[in-house]
């Protein structure tokens, strides 16, 4: 508000003698103002009043006593009286939008504050209460527009380009936003809330760089807001600067201690980190937290199975001696000297359709695909499957009761269950060098398959030409060295002119997963310890080569990539290539071959 209202005029029609006691009084009330007696000074401006019932002035100086000795409720009156009969008296007008203002009254202080302006243009004052008092209404547009012309104005005060910001923001002008909130800061630089609306504006925009040093400088100046040190968690997350966005969210933990989602934003950081025990530890909080955070416990598993894998690797690698040639299978129960499996629980028919029923394995055993669900985890086989079955059928070649099938790296029968309605006709095996999933199919899907753990030398138990079609979904993607052996194996335990069925990683994957590389390629391979990045740029420089195949890793959880025209020459003396189906098996090719 100004400082300075104007001063009171003589009143026509007045005799001069009260126009006399009217100067007297206000002399009065100028001494008791200046020795702070307002009440006494209220007194001498309603005597005035008394003597010149229309003093617009008067009241306007009572409203101003009555604002300083909290009396805003009978100062709201007093101006109004003051405005009606000096409807062009802006003082009074700015002076009671200020009022509204303090009182959140703000649907009142808007229409004030309008009049005030039409008054005087030029009043900061008033275009800052009336964006305030917009903003409040959630009336946006207009709020902006207050701002812009208090700015004009006034271009010192930073609480009006906050708050203009803030109008910006609500409207999702986030671009907009970004220059006034450094405009701000400029004026205030240790003024904390423009720093975090400044970093929140960056980040809609994703310009997470940026945010980054705008948020550290809202967290300096304010180490207790919760916000700052999340929303700074988050972007250093996206940019994977894991290491620097642990202590951002150990302190967000600390500001919010009951707060789930911060605990698993930690718990997630700490296992890209690879702090396996302390993100289980912050997994554990989540849950006792929230009991039903279904993710957090999904997560859990995760963390406690790498743990274990790296506290096996590092005792492989201190051990002289191994027990178990792991690189021959997966062996059940690890290192375990023994266990049991229990007489199995066969699988049922459906009496009203006749089909088997099998339940859903364990999410260890599910693999890739546990982080999607169980429904992901079945419609993903049943499409592979009718896949498979459209590529025979178009080569029109057919299996009669009598047929033999052998899953090759059948897992925990995520594919396999699907050939369930043929079962009766056919000899269906599945094999894998896990004897984890194999226990679990024998215990819970046999009858009516049957079942055998196999190992990665290249040997398979059945006589020769034995089996009509043999089908292996992301088996050739996991073997390097071993790969032309195993296509040998497969032929010799298949019939002349029998199918085998299997999927291949070529150039067509390179091609899709180009803008986002990393990320796929860390979310298909278990890493080597301490081989990630060199892997990382082995495939960087590989696949940009000429390359007949290449390998990231060396053990059975290989990532092997083949040129397809490579790969269908090598296989052609033994092989004839009846069909190449893209994307059968998600962006893996698939390949029919014919036995010759």
């Amino acid at each position: 508000m100004s400082e300075n209202p104007p001063q009171p005029t003589s009143s026509e029609g007045v005799s001069k003698k009260i126009q006399e006691a009217v100067r007297q009084l206000y002399q009065q009330a100028n001494t008791y103002i200046a020795e702070n007696k307002l009440e006494e000074a209220i007194a001498c401006y309603r005597k005035s009043i008394a003597l010149v019932p229309a003093l617009g002035d008067a009241y306007q100086k009572w409203g101003n006593l009555l604002v300083k000795t909290g009396q805003l409720e009978a100062a709201i009156a007093t101006y109004q009286q003051a405005i009606k009969l000096s409807p062009e008296d802006s003082w009074s007008c700015n002076s009671l939008g200020g009022i509204f203002i303090k009182l959140e009254r703000w649907e009142e202080a808007v229409p004030v504050c309008q009049q005030a302006i039409r008054l005087d243009p030029n009043s900061f004052w008033d275009y800052n209460n009336l964006g305030l008092a917009l903003t409040k209404l959630e009336r946006w547009e207009e709020a902006v527009e207050a701002y812009e012309k208090a700015a004009d104005i006034n271009s010192g005060f930073f609480w009006t380009y906050n708050n203009w910001g803030d109008a910006l923001m609500a409207l999702e002008r986030w671009e907009e936003a970004v220059p006034v909130y450094r405009k701000a800061i400029k004026i205030d630089p240790n003024f904390v809330w423009a720093h975090t609306n400044l970093g929140d504006a960056l980040r809609h925009l994703k310009r997470w760089k940026e945010a980054v040093p705008v948020y550290q400088k809202s967290c300096q100046l304010n180490p207790n807001f919760f916000w700052s040190h999340s929303n700074l968690g988050d972007i250093l997350f996206g940019l994977k600067r894991y290491k620097e966005a642990i202590p951002v969210y150990q302190q967000a933990v600390k500001i919010q201690p009951d707060s789930p989602q911060t605990h698993y934003k930690l718990a997630k950081v700490l296992m890209k980190a690879q702090k396996f025990e302390d993100a289980i530890a912050s997994f554990e909080r989540v849950l006792e937290l929230k009991p039903d955070f279904h993710e957090a416990s999904q997560k859990l598993q995760d963390a406690q199975n790498q743990l274990q894998q790296v506290q096996y690797q590092k005792k492989r690698e201190n051990s002289p001696i191994e027990p178990v040639d792991w690189m021959k299978y997966y062996p059940k129960m690890g290192n375990s000297v023994s266990y049991m499996m229990a007489k199995p629980t066969p699988a049922q028919k459906d009496p009203k359709t006749g089909e088997w029923t099998f339940p859903i394995p364990p999410r260890p055993l599910m693999f890739v695909f546990a982080d999607q669900g169980e429904e992901y985890y079945l419609n993903s086989g049943k499409i592979q499957i009718r896949l498979m079955l459209d590529s025979l059928q178009k080569a029109k070649f057919s299996l009669g009761s009598g047929s033999r099938i052998l899953d090759f790296g059948c897992a925990s029968g995520r594919m396999i269950r699907f050939l369930s309605d043929r079962a009766e006709a056919w000899e269906i095996w599945g094999a894998d060098i896990s004897a984890d999933c194999i226990f679990w199919c024998k215990e819970y899907m046999s009858p009516p398959f049957h079942f055998l753990t196999c190992t990665t030398h290249p040997h398979l138990p059945f006589e020769d030409r034995y089996f009509d079609l043999i089908y292996a979904g992301s088996v050739f993607t996991h073997i390097d060295d071993l790969a032309d052996a195993w296509r040998l194996e497969l032929r010799r335990i298949l019939k002349p002119g029998g199918m085998a069925y299997i999927t291949i990683q070529e150039r067509h994957i390179i091609n899709l997963i180009k803008g986002f590389k990393e990320q796929w390629l860390a979310n298909n391979n278990i890493w080597p310890l301490g081989k990630k990045t060199e892997c990382l740029r082995k495939y960087e420089e590989y696949s940009n080569s000429d390359f007949a195949m290449f390998t990231l890793g060396r053990d059975t959880r290989s990532l092997v990539f083949y040129d397809l025209d490579y790969f269908c020459d090598m296989v052609q003396p033994f092989f004839k290539v009846v069909e190449v189906r893209k994307e059968a098996y998600y962006w893996q090719t698939a390949l029919l071959l014919e036995r010759q």
